[in-house]
C-alpha cells in the first residue's frame, strides 16, 4: 500500500523500509533494533522542513525583515499547517496502527498526522537526499509562502498586553469558556478579561488560537 502512495506522489523511492517506518504508529511495536525509528525520522524531517521552508521565505518574501521571516517560517511549519498538508497528501489512509487502536483514517488524532508528515519528510531526506526533498517540499510550500498575510502573523495577545500595561500596569486573564467537538477536531472558546470586564471572545482549534482570537476581538472593539 505504501508503495502505491509513493508512486502516486511521484517519489522514486530506493528504500521502502524508511517510508514504512515513517507511517507506522508506535502501537505496532516497531523493532527497536531496526535501522531508524519513528521518532528519529521525525527529528530529521523537522530539521529538513525548517531549512527548506526558511529558504523559501528568504527567496520569496523580500518584504520581510529577519523577525518577520522567522515568524513566517514558524507559522508555516506549525502544527495546523502540517496537519493540513498531511491530509492533502492522504497520509492518514496509509498509517499503520496496532490492533489495540481502532481509529478510522478520518479520525486519527491530529498530533499523529503532524508527526507522520515530519517522519515522512525525514524518510524522503534519508532515502533521496536534499535536492529531491527540497524540490518536493518547495512545491508544497511556495504558494503558501507567497500568500501569507503579514497581518495574520501578529501576536495579538502581546499587542493587547502591551496596551493594557502601558495604561494600567496590570495583566489580562484568559478564561476557557467551553470546549466542544470530537477529540480529533476540537473547538475552544475563550474570553479575555481585564479588571472583571470581558474585553473580547474568540474561538479556535487550540486554546492558544482561541486566546489569540479573543485578544484580536478586544483590539478590534477598542474595548480599552
Amino acid at each position: 500500500m505504501i508503495e502505491q502512495l509513493l508512486k502516486k506522489l511521484s517519489i522514486p523511492f530506493k528504500d521502502l523500509n524508511l517510508y514504512n517506518l515513517a507511517l507506522t504508529h508506535r502501537s505496532c511495536h516497531v523493532d527497536p533494533l531496526a535501522i531508524g525509528d519513528y521518532e528519529k525520522l521525525e527529528f530529521i524531517g523537522d530539521a529538513s522542513l525548517g531549512l527548506i521552508v526558511g529558504q523559501l521565505c528568504y527567496l520569496y518574501r523580500p518584504d520581510l525583515d529577519q523577525g518577520g521571516l522567522t515568524k513566517l517560517r514558524s507559522k508555516l511549519v506549525r502544527k495546523d499547517s502540517l496537519i493540513e498538508i498531511s491530509k492533502e497528501l492522504n497520509l492518514q489512509k496509509y498509517i499503520q496502527v496496532g490492533p489495540a487502536i481502532e481509529f478510522h483514517p478520518e479520525q486519527f488524532p491530529e498530533r499523529i498526522l503532524e508527526d507522520v508528515f515530519e517522519a515522512f519528510v525525514g524518510a524522503m531526506f534519508l532515502d533521496l537526499g536534499f535536492n529531491f526533498t527540497n524540490e518536493f517540499i518547495s512545491k508544497i510550500f511556495v504558494e503558501r509562502v507567497k500568500k501569507v498575510n503579514v497581518e495574520d502573523m501578529i501576536d495579538y495577545k502581546s499587542k493587547l498586553q502591551e496596551e493594557i500595561q502601558s495604561m494600567y500596569r496590570k495583566t489580562v486573564v484568559y478564561n476557557l469558556i467551553k470546549s466542544e467537538g470530537p477529540s480529533h477536531a476540537p473547538k475552544f472558546t475563550v474570553e479575555v478579561i481585564f479588571d472583571g470586564m470581558i474585553l473580547g471572545r474568540g474561538e479556535g482549534k487550540t486554546k492558544k488560537e482561541a486566546e489569540q482570537m479573543a485578544a484580536h476581538d478586544a483590539l478590534m472593539k477598542r474595548a480599552l
